[in-house]
């Protein structure tokens, strides 16, 4: 397959931000069960998948990714509130893309 600004996007995911892609809880909670490690993984452009939800106004995936996030993160001594390359936090991306639902989401989840 060439590799095009479209294509070489989606090589660079993994299976949990192709299921937040979709929109699908039973998707995303499938994809973390099988590796939930996949939770704290970035793509091309320091996105996780929570990113992606807020970025596509997924809050259902995004509430699904808070709960495994709770645990997972102070787990793995990670930062709550991840940034991408240009050190935007998914509560940045979900209010550049007015989701509302997804910024309260986060808001709710400790999200500042």
């Amino acid at each position: 397959m060439p590799k095009t600004p479209a294509n070489v996007r989606s090589l660079q995911r993994n299976e949990l931000h192709k299921a937040v892609g979709t929109g699908s809880e039973p998707a995303v909670s499938a994809a973390l069960q099988s590796n939930p490690a996949s939770l704290l993984q970035k793509d091309e452009h320091g996105w996780t998948p929570l990113h992606n939800a807020c970025v596509y106004g997924h809050v259902s995936c995004a509430r699904v990714l808070l709960e495994a996030a709770d645990g997972a993160l102070v787990a793995a001594g990670a930062h709550a509130q991840p940034e991408d390359h240009e050190r935007n936090t998914p509560l940045h991306m979900a209010c550049l893309h007015d989701r509302v639902d997804c910024a309260h989401a986060l808001l709710e989840a400790g999200a500042d």
